[in-house]
């Protein structure tokens, strides 16, 4: 079962219940009759070297129980184990279980959670996006994810949903920024074209053209218009220096 640890709450917060949470749990620091800890690997490994034997002792319906709590504890140890691997950093820790004693004396663990950081990342809505996914794949890593583990899932699924939108909003924010600013120079930028506009109007109005004398440049004389203006000059330049001559003479 996947746990989620939230800033909300001073404790982590549990998704539903432990699985058998009807049943009589032992702490994980139970001690057998004997003085051997079950939750040691050595010991546990000592304690099902021959189970054959404790198996021999048996009742018939005693024994189901046993088969069924060991199947018990290969899933629920698969489960958690598949939670802890997907969550990785957001782990708060290794896998915590809560036991059953078998008729044969041994504890098989019938429950377990991870916790996680399921907290979303503060002013950085882009990893509160990544840390949403993680969360999420955690949630349904196991082969048979339970109701709780879709529930953290789901609880996912929105915070990554939460911090879209609030991306979304601060790009169109950005955006608006940017428009406005450019909006604010464009009225000196068309001063300034303006200005400009009118220097060159004023620049022509004084110019005199240099083959006609009109109100323009000579330039905007085409160059036929120019050759015939040429022309013309040159031969009044010539019938005035001939009147000019006559008189002298």
């Amino acid at each position: 079962m996947l746990i989620s640890a939230t800033p909300i709450h001073s404790h982590a917060q549990g998704v539903g219940a432990r699985a058998n949470s009807a049943t009589p749990v032992q702490p994980v620091s139970a001690v057998r009759p004997d003085g051997k800890d079950p939750t040691d690997p050595t010991k546990r490994a000592e304690a099902t070297a021959n189970p054959a034997a404790v198996d021999s002792e048996l009742s018939e319906a005693e024994q189901k129980q046993v088969r069924e709590l060991r199947d018990r504890d290969r899933e629920v140890r698969a489960h958690e184990q598949a939670h802890a691997a997907a969550a990785g950093g957001l782990a708060k820790g290794g896998p915590s279980f809560s036991y059953k004693r078998g008729p044969d004396g041994k504890l098989y663990a019938t429950g377990g959670e991870v916790q996680i950081d399921t907290s979303a990342v503060a002013d950085d809505p882009q990893a509160s996006i990544d840390k949403a996914q993680r969360i999420r794949r955690a949630a349904l890593a196991p082969a048979q994810p339970s109701s709780q583990d879709r529930s953290v899932a789901a609880q996912a699924a929105k915070m990554e949903a939460e911090a879209r939108s609030e991306l979304a909003t601060k790009a169109g924010s950005d955006a608006q920024t940017r428009t406005d600013g450019i909006a604010n120079d464009r009225p000196a930028d068309l001063a300034s074209a303006q200005a400009i506009g009118q220097d060159n109007e004023a620049g022509r109005a004084d110019s005199k053209c240099a083959l006609c004398g009109g109100s323009h440049s000579a330039e905007s004389h085409s160059a036929a218009n120019q050759e015939k203006i040429g022309k013309t000059f040159l031969a009044q330049h010539n019938d005035s220096l001939g009147k000019l001559l006559s008189t002298s003479a």
